[in-house]
């Protein structure tokens, strides 16, 4: 599975993506709204970022709850120079690891155990120009993860691009809108894709649920 030059063919690097380990029912941690990036989610936020827009080839990219690292693994493979993927958990970080050293990119993804709510202060202090990727909590579990992730990602110095996904509905599109126009930030692009999770926890009925979900591209204002 090693990668030696960057992904080009999207069908490719999902098939790809689908065969990195993840969380399982017995690892998941419901608190922490832990479930797999999709992979054609990571695949297509990626893809909109290096190839829809120049996001991606030779900078330093942030990924904020990387998890078992899909979207940082993506992100690489599209030509990101490096990659710090910043978790809370260290069994997801393992995993992260394991799944970068699959690809032969461990040397590339440098791996953060850390909180993404405690501060900027966890990454690199002078940034010029930085990516930042992520797929945050929704809030289901925990009420607001979602905004307090984007403060979180909008307080780093340095970066001059956000993608993040989020639930589709117009209610949380007006609510996220305005916390990022009063972050001092605008969301610049809203694209639309389909996100399948696992049956992971008890509540869930389904052996598989697929959601609406949207990819913010957000700029500062200034």
């Amino acid at each position: 599975m090693q990668i030696r030059g960057g992904i080009v063919n999207k069908r490719q690097l999902i098939s790809l993506i689908e065969q990195t380990r993840t969380f399982d029912a017995a690892s998941a941690k419901v608190e922490l709204e832990q479930y797999a990036t999709d992979a054609i989610a990571a695949v297509e936020l990626v893809f909109i970022a290096g190839f829809v827009h120049d996001d991606l080839h030779g900078r330093l990219v942030i990924d904020l709850g990387t998890g078992t690292g899909r979207l940082a693994i993506s992100a690489l493979c599209m030509g990101a120079w490096r990659v710090v993927g910043l978790e809370i958990d260290p069994h997801a970080l393992a995993l992260a690891m394991e799944n970068a050293r699959a690809f032969g990119l461990e040397r590339r993804l440098d791996l953060v155990l850390g909180d993404v709510l405690a501060g900027s202060n966890l990454l690199y202090p002078r940034l010029l120009g930085a990516t930042i990727i992520m797929n945050p909590p929704f809030g289901v579990q925990s009420k607001g993860a979602d905004a307090r992730f984007l403060r979180a990602a909008m307080a780093i110095p340095g970066v001059d691009v956000i993608y993040s996904i989020h639930l589709k509905n117009e209610k949380n599109r007006t609510f996220l809108q305005n916390l990022v126009k009063d972050g001092g930030w605008k969301v610049v692009e809203m694209h639309q894709t389909m996100m399948i999770l696992p049956r992971l926890y008890y509540f869930h009925e389904k052996k598989r649920k697929e959601i609406e979900v949207d990819i913010y591209r957000i700029h500062p204002s200034r």
